[in-house]
């Protein structure tokens, strides 16, 4: 089942604004990358279709359970509303980082990026990584500064390694499962 929030939603234990009953619903993540929803709602009767607004969060069910995806890209055919959504954890693009230098365990980097932000946010980010590494940042996103490739910094996966795993508004870095 798929269900559609309110746009300040953080708990999605009611079925909110109400069910939707889509004619195609794809999930797509990648490692360390995008996780993204396509949906494609007909006009109906009831209404629900008009529900379906930029920025309202879709609950939807995934291969690692149901997840949250806000609504960025909302467009209307001629026989049906199609949608884009980011997974929730893509919220964090909207926040700021203050510049961060950090040795140490996984964990206390994790700690000192969410006491880097501009504002707070009901996220809360874990790992199981135990090697100590550096994280070390200019002003950025918290998003970038867990993921970015960027030369001028160390992102966490670059100082830490491990892969990302988000679970609504927990976010855990895991250790990197060795390929054989």
């Amino acid at each position: 089942m798929i269900t559609i929030h309110e746009k300040t939603a953080q708990t999605f234990d009611t079925i909110g604004l109400g069910a939707l009953v889509p004619s195609h619903c794809v999930v797509e993540e990648e490692l360390n990358g995008a996780y993204e929803l396509e949906l494609k709602h007909p006009y109906d009767e009831g209404g629900k279709w008009k529900r379906i607004e930029r920025g309202r969060i879709l609950y939807a069910s995934t291969p690692k359970g149901m997840q949250p995806f806000r609504i960025y890209y909302v467009k209307p055919t001629m026989k049906e509303i199609a949608a884009n959504a980011r997974h929730i954890f893509y919220d964090l693009l909207d926040n700021q980082c203050e510049p961060i230098s950090h040795s140490g365990t996984a964990g206390a980097a994790l700690a000192a990026l969410q006491a880097a932000f501009a504002y707070p946010m009901p996220f809360s980010f874990d790992t199981d990584i135990s090697i100590t590494g550096t994280l070390t940042t200019g002003r950025m996103n918290p998003v970038q500064v867990l993921l970015s490739d960027d030369e001028e910094a160390t992102s966490f996966v670059k100082g830490y390694g491990g892969e990302l795993l988000r679970d609504g508004f927990r976010v855990s870095v895991k250790a990197a499962q060795v390929q054989s």
